[in-house]
Parts: C-alpha cells; sequence; structure tokens
C-alpha cells in the first residue's frame, strides 16, 4: 500500500487553503513525497513539472516529456511559428500561445575559472 500523503493544516487560514488548492494538483510517489505537479494557473495550457523527468523541467502534458515549455516558446521566439511548433509536438496551439510571452534568462557561458582546489591545472 502507498503511503499517505502528508496531512494537510486544518486551522481554516489562507495558507491552509492555499496548501490544499496546491495539494489537488499534486501527485505523490511510492515515498510520500510528491513527484509530479499540473501547475496551476493557466486558462488553456495543461504543463506539468516531474521530478524524475527532464530534471524537473515543465513541459506540455500533451507533448509528453520532450515538449518542454522552455524549449517551445525560445523556438517561438526565435522565429517558429506556433502552428508548426504545435504540428511538430502534438500540443493544441492555444496551449503555446498562452506561454508564448514567456521569458527565461539568458543561459550563462561556461566559467573558463577552475574551482578552488582544483589539482588538475
Amino acid at each position: 500500500a502507498l503511503p499517505a500523503p502528508p496531512a494537510l493544516p486544518a486551522d481554516g487560514s489562507e495558507f491552509a487553503l492555499l496548501v490544499a488548492r496546491v495539494a489537488a494538483y499534486m501527485d505523490y510517489g511510492e515515498d510520500g513525497y510528491a513527484c509530479r505537479i499540473r501547475l496551476p494557473g493557466y486558462a488553456t495550457a495543461d504543463v506539468i513539472v516531474d521530478s524524475g523527468i527532464s530534471g524537473g523541467r515543465p513541459f506540455f502534458a500533451c507533448g509528453g516529456p520532450g515538449a518542454d515549455v522552455e524549449t517551445i516558446v525560445r523556438q517561438h521566439q526565435g522565429g517558429v511559428s506556433i502552428g508548426e511548433l504545435a504540428d511538430r509536438h502534438g500540443i493544441p496551439s492555444a496551449e503555446i500561445a498562452e506561454l508564448a510571452d514567456l521569458t527565461w534568462p539568458d543561459p550563462e557561458p561556461p566559467s573558463t575559472t577552475p574551482p578552488p582546489g582544483d589539482h588538475f591545472r
């Protein structure tokens, strides 16, 4: 039998209500820890974060783990049309359009300075 998810606060506070709302979107693993969450807050997009898939990067449920949100949004911002991305990944275009304006910082270039204590110089 799977362990029960953790007990939620029952004091009726705003925090307890928030925790209960978020917990409704979570799935728990055999170890009792949260492992997957459907991100709330989108009108159309169905976005999942799963700790065991793609390093926990959010992905579109319809497109599966290969359809991570950041990659698709960056491709759109790079000039690929929403329709083409929808066809390529099997995601409804309305879901991509809802997230099309998200931004991420540019990836930091790799450091050329060796870490402290590096003995392989």
